[in-house]
Parts: structure tokens; sequence; C-alpha cells
């Protein structure tokens, strides 16, 4: 069936760097149209995600001045004002751009947000949708036909949307360190998004995931495919490393994290080990000395986001339903990989929307309160909210440094004291409204339709 599309949607805009004022919601923004080669998506479902949050704060500092407000790419800015941000989009195609099959039209699609700029396997120009050009935080996006991937899966939209960025990142540091099977991976800030995701994909590769995470969160750690771990903050970590590996040499550590535990995590790498990362919450000016790196042969890898290869490896993950342990266990906190995550929506009203919420800090959350923020713009009743924060969070901590990442993979009790969420952005009036959730719809709704 033929979908009519308006002339204007709803998005919200990012107009600037600062705090969530920063962040406009509009009914009358121009539905964009595909160019050539371009197709134009209805959305139905976008997470958020870590960095939505430090490139409206402008937290990414300069090479010259670490504390610089200053957007995601180091070369060559590419973001202007207002923008719509939102990396994790899945949606339909309800239109395209000369040059671009109409069959295509209808097709349910999860789309790769990497802005390539090359047609080699070079990430050294890479941008993304929700930075260089519009994302998914609106009723309607437009992108390159080539980027917007069929999955075939039974999962919804709602849970394709989980995987997009997390898996992404935590593949491609994966494929940098060139991680094989056998070997055994030491992940940081395994309970958050990335991290669990990479649990989850050094199994698929055949390697051996031992996860650093806070206390508390260790038999779900062991539940999604970690053959050991090691809990963060008790005991001094190289010990700690060895006894949990059983003496294994450590090939490659896969940080999340930084700050202090750098050197340390230096120190347990075996000779000739590699070292990859893509975030550093704990801290992201670190010392290093170098006489360890270099008497040890160690190679350190900095990555983000991913490869054309890696995004289709993801999908082929997905579409195989790949993962790191099936464990009729798992299920209380699973995300692995093109299973369903059931448990989500069975302990409160709140679950089935939960697994929108992406990957972001518990820092940030205290911050600014933005950790659950995400668009859904069609709900079934007609309403889209404002934006959606968290109103009541049972278990979110101030974590030291640990990443956070979708609610059902972190901490699976997160929202089982969450009946509503607040909307904490500023919308006309100055008022916030309060959505509760329907268990008999994946939409929020306001007042209780249910």
């Amino acid at each position: 069936m033929m979908h009519s599309v308006p002339k204007t949607m709803t998005a919200v805009l990012l107009t600037g760097h600062g705090g969530l004022e920063k962040l406009v919601y509009s009914r009358d923004v121009p539905v964009p149209a595909p160019a050539a080669g371009e197709v134009l998506i209805r959305v139905t479902a976008c997470g958020m995600n870590n960095t939505d949050v430090w490139v409206r704060e402008g937290a990414y500092g300069t090479e010259d001045d670490p504390s610089a407000v200053s957007t995601w790419r180091r070369h060559g800015n590419t973001l202007t004002f207002p923008r719509i941000q939102g990396t994790d989009t899945v949606g339909h195609i309800v239109a395209v751009g000369e040059g671009v099959d109409r069959a295509r039209i209808g097709e349910r699609v999860m789309v790769d947000f990497s802005i390539y700029n090359r047609d080699d396997d070079s990430l050294a120009d890479i941008d993304y949708m929700g930075h260089g050009r519009d994302g998914g935080y609106a009723e309607y996006m437009a992108l390159p036909a080539e980027n917007a991937h069929v999955v075939a899966t039974d999962l919804t939209d709602i849970e394709l949307a989980t995987f997009c960025c997390a898996y992404l990142t935590g593949e491609r540091m994966l494929e940098r360190a060139r991680l094989a099977a056998g070997e055994t991976v030491l992940v940081t800030g395994a309970s958050g998004g990335v991290g669990s995701a990479i649990i989850q994909l050094a199994r698929a590769r055949g390697a051996v995931p031992i996860a650093v995470a806070g206390p508390g969160k260790e038999a779900a750690m062991l539940d999604i495919g970690a053959q050991a771990v090691v809990t963060r903050g008790q005991g001094d970590l190289a010990e700690a490393v060895e006894a949990a590996s059983g003496g294994r040499p450590i090939d490659v550590v896969a940080d999340l994290v930084g700050g202090p535990l750098f050197n340390d995590l230096l120190k347990i790498l075996r000779p000739e080990g590699r070292y990859t990362t893509a975030g550093a919450i704990a801290g992201p000016v670190v010392q290093l000395d170098l006489r360890t790196m270099y008497l040890k042969q160690l190679e350190l890898h900095g990555s983000s986001q991913g490869s054309r290869a890696d995004f289709r490896r993801l999908v082929r993950y997905i579409e195989e339903k790949r993962s790191g342990r099936s464990s009729a266990a798992s299920i209380r906190y699973r995300s692995s990989i093109g299973h369903k995550r059931t448990s989500w929506r069975r302990t409160s009203s709140a679950s089935s929307w939960s697994c929108l919420i992406k990957g972001t800090t518990a820092r940030a959350a205290e911050r600014d309160g933005s950790a659950c923020r995400t668009i859904y713009p069609h709900c079934p009743a007609g309403h889209l909210p404002h934006k959606v924060g968290l109103s009541h969070m049972a278990d979110f901590e101030e974590s030291n440094g640990e990443q956070n990442g979708i609610a059902s993979r972190t901490n699976p009790s997160m929202f089982h004291a969450c009946s509503a969420y607040a909307i904490p952005l500023p919308h006309k009036g100055g008022e916030y409204k309060r959505f509760t959730l329907c268990p008999h719809s994946r939409s929020p709704h306001t007042g209780n339709p249910c």
C-alpha cells in the first residue's frame, strides 16, 4: 500500500551546543525529499546514544585543549545547526530518489548511519547521520539507498533499533584488534551498551570474553556470554583478572572506560597484545608509560563506528541469530544477537518501551536527565512525546565511569519501579508532560488509556 508523505513533520532540532534548552521540539519541519540514489523512510524506532549527549554538549574537546567545546570530528567539522540527531534508526521506505528501484518502497530497513565519504574501507573521513546530515529523531529521514539494509529477522522495529551504534562500534573494535577464535579478550564497562555487545560479538568469533563490571552485575554478564567476571573496584585488578582467566594470557583489551585503569590494562596485556578503545567515560586524559608499550611490543588502536563490511557482518549475525550463549537463564537479562528480549516486557508497564533506551552514561543521565530520551513518532494513539526522560529509576546508579547502555542490557531491574516517564525537555509554556505506557502497546500515551 502506498504511503502518503506529508509536506511537514515533527522532529527534535539541536540548535547549538549546550544543555537541554538547545533541543527544540518542532511540528513544522519540512519533510526531506530523497535525492538521486536516496530513499525516504518513515521512522518507526530510533534509539539514543551517549554520542548524542556529548555532541549536544560539545564535550569532545580538541587535540590542543581537552576541555574545549568541540564536536565529534577531529578534522573538518560538519555539524551545522539546526540538526536532527538520532543514529539507531529503523523505518519503512515510503519514497525513492532518481536511480533507486521503486520496488524498494515498503521495505523495512535498518539504517547504517555512517557517512563514509570514501569508496574504500578507510574511516579517516568518517561522519554519521545525526551529525553531518539529519538523523532519525523525526518522523521521516532521507538517506543513501545503500545505507538502508533489509534485515531478515522477526525482531520488532524497536528491538532492531537497539543494535546499530553499540554493536557496530563493538564489532569494529574487535576487527581492528584482530580478535581471533580461541583468544581471550578483557572487556571493561562490560555491562554497558557497547560492552555487552562486545561480549556477544566475541563469542560469535569463537573468542573468550572476560568482563569487568560493577558489583551486582556478575550473573548478568555470565548470562550473556562472559566466561568470567571481574568485579570493578574490588582488590588488585591484575590479580583479579589472572584469577578470572585461570592464568590464560589476555590477548586483547577492549576498553570503554579509560581513566585510572589505563596503565593497569596495559600491564595485564600479554607481550604483543592488542589494546582497542572507543570510549573514555572514566576520563579521556590518561598517563602512559611508553616503556610498557614498547618493551611489551603492544599495539594500541583507537576505534569509532565501523566500515561497510562491519555493518554487513552485523546484519548477518542478526539474521543467523548468533549469540554468546543461549542459556535459558539469560532470558532474564539478554540482548543476545537475534533473540527477542521478551523479559523486558514481563515486569512492568514501562518494560515494553525500555528497549528503545540506548547507551548513555549514568553520569550523563544524572547530569541532564536525558538518558532515556528517544522518539517514536508513529504511536497508534497519535501522541508524539516531546522527549522522553527518566521519571523513576530503581537502580540507575552513578557508576564511577562504567558505561551504561540499553536499559535491558545493563540492569534488568532498572525499570521495575518505573511506571511512567517524565518529559524533561522544555516545550511551549515550559511545562513537563508525563507519559504512561500501556502494557498492551509499544507506544507511549498521555494519561492512562489502558
